[in-house]
């Protein structure tokens, strides 16, 4: 039997891609690793770090990690606080996965395989929308877990998968592991952008080209009441519950050094 393989190591290191689904803007290409413990309500987990410069020199924190001895992922979000099952690698086929509510999903096959440019055997789980791998996590990369899989608007891809600095995996439909060459300098100047998707009871943000240290964000309804305010404290992803406000459209307001950005969404 194959010897079981882990993910939440510091071993590790991720390349991935986002892309929005209607085309623009411009994909989204960043690093994934893990760095470094903490307690979170006596529990230890491993921060998740993402980068979005090709050179790795700026990261920055976007969750919590960890993993039990079978193999089940948690993770906890910077905002949305609750522990969430990511993965589970002890699944087998024809097991019932609980992702929400009534919602479940169902494991169709599973297979120890070869993968990588070594071959080595790691057990693969296929479900109708993504591929998990022991060890690698899925098709999309770490942050693409269970509960994103009805992730609105944007397509995640692995790319590449590092163990102790040597290349595991290269997606052949990419010409490197970091097509899109970027620097902290660079990320500063570009275009300030902010991605807004409702999903779930959530509305996730994604901000590129600004600076969110001390920025506001202003969630408004339709009648003008505020829904949410926060103070960001330099993240550039984050999200924000709305689960239990009505359907209809809102407004958000994101107040940061790199500019302002206001738009409208819609939860259905």
């Amino acid at each position: 039997m194959a010897e079981a393989q882990y993910l939440v190591s510091e071993a590790s290191l991720w390349s991935c891609v986002e892309t929005n689904t209607s085309g623009t803007p411009d994909p989204n290409f960043y690093w994934v690793k893990f760095s470094g413990d903490t307690i979170i309500n006596n529990v230890e987990y491993k921060h998740i770090l993402r980068s979005p410069d090709s050179l790795k020199s700026h990261w920055l924190t976007v969750g919590y990690m960890r993993e039990d001895s079978i193999g089940r992922v948690y993770k906890i979000d910077n905002y949305f606080k609750d522990e969430v099952l990511s993965f589970d690698f002890s699944l087998q086929e024809g097991d019932s996965l609980h992702v929400w509510g009534d919602f479940y999903y169902y494991v169709d096959s599973t297979a120890l395989k070869p993968f990588g440019l070594d071959a080595s055997p790691r057990k693969h789980i296929y479900f109708k929308w993504t591929t998990w791998i022991e060890g690698v996590a899925s098709v999309s990369g770490p942050l693409w877990g269970l509960e994103y899989e009805d992730y609105v608007g944007v397509y995640p891809e692995l790319i590449c998968y590092f163990e102790d600095g040597e290349l595991v995996y290269h997606n052949e439909k990419f010409s490197s592991c970091f097509p899109k060459v970027t620097s902290a300098s660079a990320l500063a100047s570009a275009p300030p952008q902010l991605r807004v998707t409702p999903r779930n009871g959530l509305v996730h943000f994604h901000a590129q080209g600004l600076d969110t240290r001390h920025a506001q964000l202003q969630i408004i309804d339709i009648t003008g009441r505020l829904v949410a305010n926060l103070i960001l404290a330099g993240e550039l992803e984050w999200e924000v519950p709305i689960g239990g406000h009505p359907p209809g459209v809102y407004i958000y307001k994101l107040n940061a050094a790199g500019g302002v950005l206001a738009g409208k969404f819609y939860v259905r």
